[in-house]
């Protein structure tokens, strides 16, 4: 009987653990909360893991669909999907774009993203109370500036009137990226992005309501510094952005 109680008492502790976690990263399974554990210097298994979130129910949240914000009925030029068939080695190699809606007491902001997609890590962003050039083309120079890319970065985006707009072109062949687009209708071309904005949507946007913009603006930008530097990816081997990047310094390129 101690046996089983002292088992039940080390569960539920797992178990408050557990809870602390989804309160960051409420999407986590079993898995990403086992490695997440085992940063934190927890050694337990996976099946121990799974039993306990099954046994409390402390089930992941599967992300809702979302509305598509792409506007591909335009005359503007498009261009062809560079990234198929490579394979993404360093930083600074390919670029990923995309913009998503936040509705908050009944407004819709728009937000921008652009994606290092070597490291998942968010480099440049931007919201705004409309989706236009501007909103795009901050988040653009904002990645620009932080990042630094030589000539021959691949930019990625959909085919949306936004990312194929002449200011917007015309800034990436200023700035010597090669530019990229999804092929009409199929979001798996971007799947990275898309990635990221649903896990946005239901760790920040679904769990919150924002006072106003202000605090919008500054919710969504901590969530992407905690995105960058804790969020776990089992595609960078449960390491956030910032570790995977840390990681493999010897891949990571500024100006080249």
């Amino acid at each position: 009987m101690k046996t089983k109680l002292n088992r039940r008492d080390a569960d539920r502790k797992l178990a408050q653990k557990i809870e602390v976690i989804h309160k960051k990263f409420p999407t986590y399974g079993y898995r990403r909360v086992k490695e997440f554990l085992k940063q934190e210097g927890e050694e337990v298994n996976h099946k121990r893991v799974r039993r306990v979130m099954t046994e409390f129910n402390l089930f992941a949240h599967t992300p809702r669909a979302f509305r598509n914000t792409t506007q591909s009925r335009h005359s503007h030029a498009r261009y062809r999907n560079e990234l198929d068939g490579q394979e993404i080695t360093r930083t600074n190699q390919a670029w990923g774009s995309d913009i998503t809606y936040i509705r908050n007491r009944g407004r819709f902001y728009y937000l921008a993203i652009i994606l290092d997609l070597y490291s998942r890590k968010v480099i440049g962003w931007s919201i705004g109370p409309a989706i236009n050039q501007e909103l795009t083309l901050s988040a653009l120079m904002n990645a620009i500036k932080h990042r630094n890319p030589g000539p021959g970065c691949i930019h990625h985006s959909d085919q949306g009137v936004q990312y194929c707009a002449e200011s917007y072109i015309d800034a990436l062949k200023a700035h010597s990226f090669i530019i990229s687009m999804s092929r009409a209708g199929n979001p798996y071309d971007n799947s990275i992005v898309e990635r990221f904005m649903k896990t946005l949507k239901y760790e920040e946007v679904y769990m919150k309501t924002y006072n106003d913009f202000e605090d919008l603006v500054r919710n969504v930008a901590d969530f992407i510094v905690i995105y960058n530097k804790a969020r776990l990816h089992s595609s960078l081997g449960y390491l956030s952005p910032i570790k995977y990047e840390n990681k493999n310094r010897a891949n990571f390129r500024i100006g080249v």
